[in-house]
Parts: C-alpha cells; structure tokens; sequence
C-alpha cells in the first residue's frame, strides 16, 4: 500500500491566528489514515525575510522546496484576511515553481464570518494554476471562533470528520493517479 506525504500548510504567521486551530485539527484528521504521512509547516518558518526571487538565491528556498518536492499532496489551511491571502503565503510559494506541477491540493479557507473562507479560495487559485497544481476541493470553516472549543477540540466532530475524509480521499486518489506526472511541465 502506497504511503502519501501530504503536508497541511498553514498559510499565516500572525500569532494566535484562528486558522492555526484549523490546521492542526486538519493534520490530527489526516493522521487517523493508514495511508497518509503528514505534518504541519508553518509558512513562518520558511520566510526569507524579504522577497527574493529563487533564481537568485536558490539556497535559501531550499528549506521550503526540499518540503515541496517530498509533498505528494497539500492541504493549505489559509485565513481570509481583508478578502484575500496573507502575503507570507505568497512568498513562500513563489520560492519555487516547477515542484508544484501535477500536485493535487486542497484549500481550506477560513474566516470569522460565515462564508468560511470562500473569497481567500478564489483568490488563491489563479496562483495554484499558475504553478501548475491540481485543485481537489475546498473545505470551508466559517464562523470558526464558534467552532472549535477552549481546548482547541472542534465541536460536533462527527460532521467534520466526515466533510474532511470525503476530500481526502479525492486528493489521494488524484495524487496517486498524478504521481508519475508531478514535477513535469
């Protein structure tokens, strides 16, 4: 049985973000699957510190693209800040291009209102697309201070565990039949 390594990424720095309650419960889920190796990587530590474009200093993004190429799969766990993603996930992103091609991902989008994140998706595809990545499906955690306990543990699990289970078998199945096609053009 083939093991997938599906990182979940989340895609802020802000400290005590809301989004980051999202993404470990997302890894916790992908852990419970036989199948899946995962874990979380934080987009701050892979942040340059400024912009650089990775074909002038290639060593530095090496951190994130050492991650990115290991990735069969991804879950993005991104807040919607403003309508839109935070930068830190955009310039950890653009730190490589050609490793993203034929990954399937997930995007989860997350926001305090109730439309759980439905902007920051559409905002974030057009750049998934251009890096070549396969959209699998979205997952949307609106309202999300009321979502999850003082502990962190989500309240009604039993509804989440199945909206997220149906993705990640979709994004299996996509990662194994894009396997021999990742990383080409």
């Amino acid at each position: 049985m083939k093991k997938f390594f599906i990182p979940v990424v989340l895609g802020t720095a802000r400290k005590g973000s809301q989004s980051t309650k999202v993404a470990k419960y997302v890894t916790s889920e992908l852990k419970k699957d036989t199948q899946v190796q995962t874990k979380l990587l934080k987009v701050e530590k892979f942040l340059l510190g400024k912009t650089v474009p990775v074909w002038q200093d290639k060593k530095a993004a090496e951190p994130w693209l050492a991650e990115v190429r290991k990735a069969d799969a991804f879950v993005f766990v991104v807040p919607e800040y403003n309508h839109g993603y935070p930068g830190e996930l955009k310039m950890v992103l653009d730190q490589g291009v050609e490793d993203y091609y034929n990954k399937p991902c997930i995007v989860a989008g997350v926001s305090a209102g109730q439309f759980g994140g439905t902007r920051v998706i559409e905002n974030l595809l057009p750049v998934l697309y251009e890096l070549g990545m396969i959209m699998s499906g979205t997952l949307n955690f609106g309202n999300v201070e009321e979502l999850f306990e003082k502990d962190g543990s989500i309240m009604d699990p039993k509804r989440w565990e199945k909206r997220v289970q149906r993705q990640m078998t979709t994004l299996k199945r996509l990662a194994e039949a894009l396997g021999p096609l990742q990383g080409q053009e």
